[in-house]
């Protein structure tokens, strides 16, 4: 089964599809996609042998606040801030921000990030713990 390609529809309408779709028994992970990709397979690129693949899921799966399915997210992309990519560890951090207070479970391997030898995952993990305890505000 082809994943709902989001910008193709609008935010509302996509929110019906998917309610109506968890109605009639098909799993949003199935479904729920972003970029053309469902979420299951978004989750799996994380940990791809590519780093541009890991990168791209860390970053759909922050993009994916919008689509109500970033708290599915927030397990896989905390695992992420120990990838061996800075940019994957960076793009995690920036995602898990994104995502806001509902990626609070996230805050102890965000906080061991601050001590990466990488000062922009440092700096994005600075960034994403302030987003999530800000609740919002920010």
């Amino acid at each position: 089964m082809k994943a709902l390609k989001w910008s193709s529809v609008g935010l509302g309408v996509g929110l019906v599809l998917m309610l109506s779709l968890l109605l009639l028994g098909k799993p949003a992970t199935e479904v729920i996609g972003v970029d053309g990709k469902s979420l299951g397979t978004l989750l799996a690129d994380l940990k791809d042998q590519k780093v541009n693949v890991r990168i791209h899921a860390a970053s759909a799966l922050g993009d994916s606040v919008r689509h109500c399915i970033a708290s599915r997210s927030v397990p896989a992309l905390a695992e992420a801030l120990q990838d061996q990519s800075e940019k994957v560890r960076c793009t995690a951090a920036e995602s898990l921000g994104w995502i806001g207070p509902k990626a609070k479970d996230a805050m102890p391997a965000l906080i061991a990030a601050l001590k990466d030898h990488d000062a922009h995952v440092r700096t994005a993990a600075t960034e994403a713990l302030i987003r999530i305890t800000s609740d919002g505000q920010r």
